[in-house]
């Protein structure tokens, strides 16, 4: 009675407690079942959009970018990634992903109706956040199809004339 008793309460024990007992074995040797998330991603198939031009400008205007450069100051603290996308399976996907520092900054995800379509994300740029910028593009499946960098800087403060209208030498 008191050996049935004892099975019946580690069956309990191991039902709540979720403990479970396998043929296989997990020690030095055994080989591994589970699968990595880099092998997960390997089986995904590869992306079928392409970015065949991006630009980083000041403005997009009719779907064009406006003020294209690779540098800009922090009198201008709006910056736009214009991306000219190609698939062949729309609709898609994207996203921009905004890191400064290392540190993803914003991501933002972008809609693909067509088989090309002209696209772009902005991002407000604090003026402490001076240096290198750089926007990844990434399909659904969080490939990165393009990288591109711009750099941010701090405005220059045009120095004062410190002499006065009245005491110029003629």
């Amino acid at each position: 009675m008191l050996r049935k008793l004892m099975f019946v309460l580690s069956f309990v024990f191991f039902v709540a407690y979720g403990v479970s007992f396998s043929a296989e074995s997990t020690g030095p040797g055994s080989k591994e079942t589970a699968v990595s998330a880099s092998e997960e991603k390997a089986e995904q198939p590869e992306s079928n959009i392409t970015v065949s031009d991006a630009k980083f400008c000041t403005s997009v205007s009719e779907r064009e970018p406006v003020g294209a450069n690779t540098s800009f100051s922090t009198e201008n603290n709006v910056v736009y990634y214009w991306s000219n996308v190609k698939t062949d399976a729309a609709p898609a996907s994207i996203s921009h992903v905004w890191t400064f520092n290392g540190e993803k900054m914003a991501e933002i995800s972008l809609n693909i109706k067509n088989e090309r379509t002209r696209t772009w994300s902005s991002k407000t740029l604090m003026p402490e956040w001076t240096g290198e910028w750089t926007v990844e593009t990434k399909d659904s499946n969080g490939n990165t199809i393009r990288k591109d960098s711009f750099t941010y800087n701090k405005t220059e403060a045009t120095p004062k004339s410190t002499e006065s209208e009245g005491s110029r030498t003629k």
